[in-house]
């Protein structure tokens, strides 16, 4: 798996997961790769956010737990996709630009985000850490 794209990826991997029926809800930053299995088949729904995409590697690891299918693989780590929705066998796969401004450099910024919504789970891969999301993981946690 090649990588294309931008050079301001995040250089150290963050795995955050919350985990929640309509009565229980876990949060929690993983260290291992490993640890995601139990997250994959459950009754519970998963929300798993990656943040950074350099260590191909753990990505490639990501891609065979939940097995997903190597064009969409390839397609997670090129940043330089256009938004575009692909349906697999056992997931549906999303990719559009989240934009901010950045007020050192006086300008707008994008960054590709990719979504995996498989069964009862959500994987969500950013190239660096900070997003949009904060206000929908908070009504989460109201549940």
């Amino acid at each position: 798996m090649k990588r294309n794209g931008c050079n301001h990826k995040t250089d150290k991997m963050r795995l955050r997961v919350i985990d929640f029926t309509s009565a229980e809800l876990n949060e929690i930053e993983l260290e291992e790769i490993d640890d995601l299995k139990k997250y994959k088949e459950t009754e519970t729904v998963s929300w798993i956010n990656i943040d950074g995409l350099s260590d191909l590697n753990k990505i490639e690891r990501i891609g065979k737990i939940f097995e997903l299918h190597p064009l969409l693989m390839e397609d997670l780590v090129n940043t330089t996709q256009r938004p575009k929705i692909e349906e697999y066998d056992n997931c549906l796969f999303i990719v559009i630009k989240m934009l901010r401004y950045d007020d050192a450099k006086e300008m707008i910024v994008a960054e590709q985000l990719s979504l995996v919504v498989g069964k009862n789970y959500l994987l969500s891969f950013q190239e660096r850490v900070g997003d949009v999301f904060e206000p929908v993981r908070e009504r989460i946690r109201k549940h």
